[in-house]
């Protein structure tokens, strides 16, 4: 899977590094995506399972990142323009 989709400064993830849950706030993000236009990708290109919550208020997207090892990851998620890419690093408890 190529890493290679355009990562921009209009796309933020806090906290990071992460420890259990992040936030994912894009400005082309305004409705909550389907689980399948998300995608979590460790540095090799392994899939991880998605667990999301969507703030309206904020137009925020929660990730539950408590499963995941630590390390370095990227969020992918599918907008309309084509997909944002955000790299998190998920550090231990």
């Amino acid at each position: 899977v190529p890493l290679t989709e355009e990562s921009t400064n209009d796309v933020h993830a806090y906290p990071n590094p992460v420890r259990n849950q992040v936030s994912v706030q894009m400005s082309e993000l305004t409705e909550e995506p389907a689980n399948t236009d998300i995608n979590i990708l460790d540095r090799i290109g392994r899939t991880y399972p998605v667990n999301s919550t969507w703030d309206t208020q904020n137009k925020a997207l929660g990730l539950d990142f408590t499963p995941m090892g630590t390390g370095m990851y990227f969020i992918r998620v599918k907008t309309k323009s084509g997909f944002k890419t955000v790299r998190v690093l998920k550090e231990s408890e």
